[in-house]
Order: structure tokens, then sequence, then C-alpha cells
């Protein structure tokens, strides 16, 4: 069993209201970050969009976000799918997908919320606060050589979220970190997928497109990007920027547990390659610098958020019996001295 309690029995008064109670006292703090995401984009579509066929096929998908999620939480939360690996796969599946495919849905659902684009509050922001407008200073060296380096890691973003996102989601074992990890990380994308509909924008790239004296160099990375953007880009979404609110949770992920393989070797190259993430998002005009100071404080926030709620979150659920928030896909190894696997409950130690 997945947890220390199984289904009600029909036979018990009270039973389905007991079991009811239990599969929410279940529910871990990422669980309700991904539910709640997902109600929010329900809502405001319903609330905010006028009525069409757009607006009914975005409910319908959101709809089905929604029951994908809610089924995998009451079949493993509430201990009906009981199979270790196919629930803990089930379980990663469900609930980082329904964040990344809602992703996609947002090119559809921004428009649908709000025709509003605050660009010009967002250009007013940064020259009134930090008195200059980066994206513009950088036009002069524009070339195809800088074009080519930040294109490059601009599309680097993928790699740096891939290489850490997969290997926790499918080969570690440490559960406590991934718990951390994936906490925070819900907490940024969750987050700032919505404030896209609150302050939707376009950009520097089309909002300032007449002043520049420069046109970004076609390269082989900067066609990867064009690609990337125009084909699964939501176009409007700009406020904070995700390009730096993900990485930079991630380096500061990894700067916190630099005691720890492999984050011991790899956090400088992490932060180099971010720099460079970060810079990129301005210079080739996706970005205006309020937007990369708000993926930043969203990115801090998350961390030390997730740092300080996560522990206390394993603990409470050791305390109470409750299962581990994320369900080991593989045997756990026994400690070997610093930076070795954390003791984090399996399965089957999570039952009393």
């Amino acid at each position: 069993m997945l947890a220390n309690t199984k289904g009600p029995r029909s036979d018990e008064p009270g039973a389905p209201r007991s079991w009811v109670r239990r599969l929410v006292s279940e529910l871990a703090l990422q669980d309700w970050v991904v539910l709640i995401y997902l109600c929010v984009l329900f809502g405001s579509v319903a609330v905010l969009a006028t009525p069409s066929d757009a607006k009914t096929g975005m409910l319908q998908k959101i709809g089905a976000l929604i029951a994908a999620l809610v089924a995998v939480l009451v079949a493993i939360r509430g201990s009906i799918l009981t199979r270790p690996i196919v629930a803990s796969l089930a379980y990663r599946i469900v609930v980082y997908g329904v964040v990344q495919v809602s992703y996609f849905l947002l090119r559809g659902l921004l428009p649908l919320v709000s025709d509003a684009a605050y660009d010009r509050q967002l250009l007013a922001i940064d020259l009134t606060v930090f008195r200059f407008e980066p994206a513009m200073v950088m036009d002069r060296f524009v070339n195809l050589y800088t074009t080519e380096w930040f294109a490059f890691f601009y599309y680097g973003y993928f790699f740096v979220l891939g290489l850490h996102v997969l290997p926790f989601l499918f080969v570690a074992r440490r559960m406590k970190l991934f718990a951390e990890f994936a906490l925070g990380l819900f907490t940024v994308y969750c987050v700032a997928h919505v404030l896209y509909m609150v302050v939707p924008g376009w950009g520097p790239v089309r909002h300032l497109a007449s002043d520049f004296q420069n046109a970004l160099v076609p390269g082989f990375w900067m066609e990867r990007v064009l690609e990337a953007v125009n084909g699964a880009g939501a176009q409007k979404d700009i406020f904070p920027s995700l390009h730096t609110g993900g990485p930079t949770f991630i380096f500061l992920f990894s700067l916190r547990h630099r005691d720890k393989y492999p984050f011991r070797y790899t956090w400088p190259i992490t932060g180099f390659f971010v720099a460079n993430i970060v810079i990129a998002t301005m210079f080739l005009r996706w970005h205006y610098l309020i937007d990369v100071v708000a993926g930043i404080a969203l990115a801090a926030g998350a961390c030390l958020g997730a740092g300080w709620l996560s522990p206390r979150e394993v603990a409470r659920r050791e305390r109470l019996g409750l299962q581990p928030v994320w369900m080991p896909l593989w045997p756990q190894r026994a400690p070997q001295g610093e930076g070795a696997a954390d003791t984090s409950p399996s399965l089957h130690s999570a039952q009393q």
C-alpha cells in the first residue's frame, strides 16, 4: 500500500467521510499548488472570456487537465492505485505534465482573458526606476557573433531545465531533496503563468521595433530560438520572465545544496549559463528589465519558501504516517557519507 490506510469499506459507518478526510490530509503542498493553479486558469477563462467557441474549447482543455490531476490524486493519495512503480510513474507524469501542457494553452488563453498589453507601463518603469532600457542600450553591440552567442544561451534554457527536471523525475533517489526542488519549481511556473494573465505584453521586440538601429542577425541558434518562440511560445508572456525565473531558481537551488553531489560540481557551470540566459532575454529583445527583476524575485522567493516549507512538510508527514511527498521509483541506497542519499521513507515504510 502507498499509505497507512486502506480504502473505505461500505459496511463501516461514516467510512466514506473518513476516507475523504484522509485523502485531503494526504495531499502534499505541491498538489495544492498545481490544483489551485489549474482552477485559477479555469475560473479566469470562465469569468473573463466572452462567450465563443474558443472559450468553450479552452474550458474543455483546462477541464481535462483538472480531471486528469484529480483522478491521479484520488487514485494515489487515496490509496486506490497501490502498485508502487505504476503509482509513482503516474503521479510524476500527471503532476508535472499538467503544468507543462498548461503553458502551451496560454497562447490561446491569454487573448481570451485580456486584449490589453502593458508594454508602455513596463517600459515606463524601466526608464523611471532603472533609468535605462537594456534592450536599447545593447542595440549597439548587435552583430552576428553576439546574436548567436546569446541565442545559444537563450535556447540553452531548455538544456538547463531538462538536465535538472528529468533526472529528478526519473532517476533521483533523494526524495526529500526532490520534494524541495519540485515545490519551488512548481511555485515559480504556476505563479508566472497566472501573472501572464494579469500583466500581458509583447516585449521590446515588438513594442520598440521602430527604435532599434540594428536588426538581430539570423544564424543557426537565432533561427532555433525563433522556431521555438513562434511555434510554441505564448507570445504575450513577458512579466515575469520565466526564462529568468526558472533557471535562476535552479541556480539558487544548486547553490543552496552545493555540499551535495552533483551540485558541488555543477553550480558554477549552471551559474554561468543562467547569467547568460538572463542577459539574452534582454539582448534578444524579448523582455524589459522589470520582467527580469520580477523573475529573479519570484525565483528567490520560491527557493527560500520551498527551503523553509518542504523540510517541515516532510517531517510532518513522517510524524503522522502519511505518504511521502514523492514515492521513489528506485530502491533507497544506504547512506555513504557526505552527500549520500537521504533516508526518505519508501512506499512501504510509509505504512504503520
